[in-house]
């Protein structure tokens, strides 16, 4: 499962390129969000293994987490990373490009790619696909656990605080 809009930076054309290979193309790919109207639209080619959505409500959107064997997030840069978030508190995996929100939001419950290399992100898929069900078991329990400190009231709590103090 991606979730996100179809910006550039989001790096998409690599995780396509990941479903073309020979090994993966048994892997289904969902990808969930529209094009940008901040940075020029991306032509992704259309392949039998993906699934594009242009949006869904909320329940689906619940529903996709739930039911994925992860979350893949390719992005080159991020603000922040609100689908790892969902992703989980959903009892999602996470494969995610070593970018540094990526390891600050999810620290060590995901398995990390280069976004730059397809050789890296092939190994990590791979990588992923060989957890065993105790160590996945882990992941979720941790990360769900850890899902729990990314709230809304902490967050503004935060903001606050540093307001408060200049």
């Amino acid at each position: 499962l991606f979730v996100g809009s179809r910006d550039p930076r989001k790096n998409l054309r690599l995780l396509l390129k990941l479903f073309t290979l020979q090994e993966f193309e048994k892997q289904r790919l969902i990808v969930v969000g529209g094009n940008s109207k901040s940075f020029s639209q991306l032509d992704l080619a259309e392949l039998p293994n993906v699934e594009f959505k242009n949006g869904c409500d909320d329940k689906e959107l619940a529903s996709l987490y739930h039911n994925a064997k992860a979350l893949i997030n390719p992005s080159l840069y991020e603000g922040f990373g609100l689908p790892l978030i969902e992703a989980m508190a959903s009892g999602c995996l996470l494969i995610l490009s070593d970018i540094e929100v990526f390891k600050e939001v999810a620290g060590n419950g995901a398995t990390y790619f280069d976004p730059n290399s397809i050789d890296s992100a092939s190994d990590a898929v791979r990588n992923f696909l060989n957890l065993t069900e105790e160590t996945k078991k882990q992941q979720i329990r941790q990360n769900y656990i850890r899902s729990k400190d990314f709230t809304w009231e902490k967050s503004s709590r935060k903001l606050l605080d540093f307001i408060n103090s200049i």
